[in-house]
């Protein structure tokens, strides 16, 4: 079938066309469905042979993971705990370049059916305040983010929950020429690993995470100090004082996570000694990121609005300032177009040490000591005619 517009099959059901093949949209009642095991092949024109690889990729394993994932045999089933996972592609595009992910939809349900998520307990909230800790980041002098690479994947299911995290894929092989071949055959695989989008990951990540920090709280002090309050999901936003306290935090990082095969990537700080550290050990880093959502730059301090505050400006001048208002006139453009210079931090001036006259202070001390010993007097008289 070769068509650019929807072909419509019932009053309730049509196929659309898609970058991915045709998709089958509508509503459908459960009480005229049954399951049927066909599958029916639907060809669909691409632009572009990249085109065609890249639909093709999408049902590659690979994009998933082999090692999180496993076949269900037959005669594996947990009736209690079983749930079959809708899935589709998201197409992100940054810096001009296209990658595509796979999402896992858990809070997906039929009609009259609950999802996986609302079966699932969200557990307690120990995710720290957002607000709180951009705060505390910014207070630092040097500043250090990175992102644990799939951190939800590297914690493991247990056996009992995997029938939970089913879900049907096109069975596919690698041929001769190298091209991934699809079958027309389902296979039904299940997660040997935490899945991102389940109700209660959150709380699962963040409580292995401090679990884990409690365990090595002797052998990395300086790295499990910040587990509870600085990491966000699987963001790490942390700021330390000096250089070497910097180098010495990343190091325990990379060796703390190292325990749950937890690999940090896109490293990004303002210390030139640390990123001289990476270029050295081949670390790929970025000067410019997002931290927590939040697009960060150096401002100077003509352009910054908040040294408004120490200039002796009046809160009645505020209101007829403009970048009180507003911020820096360059935020009016795209990001690209943002300073990048790096300012350097302001050296302070030498100054001599101010001359002070010495002080001089009288004191005196108190005694109880008497001044006279009346007991060498054998009378009153006598002391008095002496002392007189």
């Amino acid at each position: 079938m070769h068509s650019d517009a929807p072909v419509k099959l019932s009053d309730s059901l049509a196929l659309v066309p898609s970058s991915f093949g045709w998709i089958l949209s509508g509503s459908r009642s459960h009480a005229t469905v049954s399951f049927n095991p066909t599958i029916h092949s639907i060809n669909v024109d691409t632009l572009t042979h990249e085109l065609d690889n890249m639909v093709r990729n999408f049902w590659n394993l690979e994009s998933i993971g082999t090692q999180r994932i496993e076949a269900v045999l037959k005669d594996t089933q947990n009736e209690v705990r079983l749930f079959y996972l809708p899935h589709h592609a998201v197409k992100k595009i940054t810096n001009e370049q296209i990658k595509w992910r796979i999402v896992f939809d858990a809070s997906y349900h039929s009609p009259g059916h609950p999802s996986l998520n609302d079966t699932l307990g969200a557990g307690p909230n120990l995710l720290p305040d957002i607000l709180a800790m951009l705060l505390r980041f910014r207070l630092s002098k040097i500043a250090i983010t990175s992102d644990g690479s799939q951190a939800f994947l590297q914690l493991i299911l247990a056996d009992e929950d995997r029938d939970a995290t089913r879900f049907l894929w096109y069975k596919t092989e690698h041929i001769s020429d190298g091209n991934l071949y699809i079958a027309d055959e389902i296979v039904t695989y299940r997660f040997t690993r935490l899945l991102f989008r389940l109700t209660s990951s959150p709380f699962l990540l963040s409580a292995s995470l401090r679990e884990l920090a409690t365990m090595y709280k002797q052998t990395y002090p300086i790295a499990t100090k910040h587990i509870e309050n600085n990491i966000y999901m699987d963001d790490f936003v942390i700021g330390t004082s000096t250089d070497t306290e910097a180098i010495t935090l990343y190091r325990e990082m990379l060796q703390l996570t190292s325990h749950i095969s937890l690999p940090l990537a896109k490293w990004t700080s303002n210390s030139k000694t640390l990123q001289g550290v990476w270029k050295q050990e081949n670390i790929p880093f970025r000067e410019i990121t997002q931290v927590l959502g939040v697009k960060w730059r150096h401002c100077t301090g003509t352009d910054n609005p908040a040294d408004h505050l120490t200039r002796g400006t009046f809160p009645s001048q505020l209101p007829s300032l403009g970048s009180w208002r507003h911020g820096p006139k360059w935020l009016n453009h795209d990001s690209e177009a943002w300073p990048t210079k790096d300012f350097p931090s302001h050296s302070q001036p030498s100054v001599e040490v101010e001359s002070r006259k010495t002080e001089s202070r009288s004191f005196y001390v108190a005694t109880t000591e008497p001044i006279i010993d009346i007991s060498r007097y054998s009378s009153y008289t006598k002391l008095l005619r002496v002392t007189v």
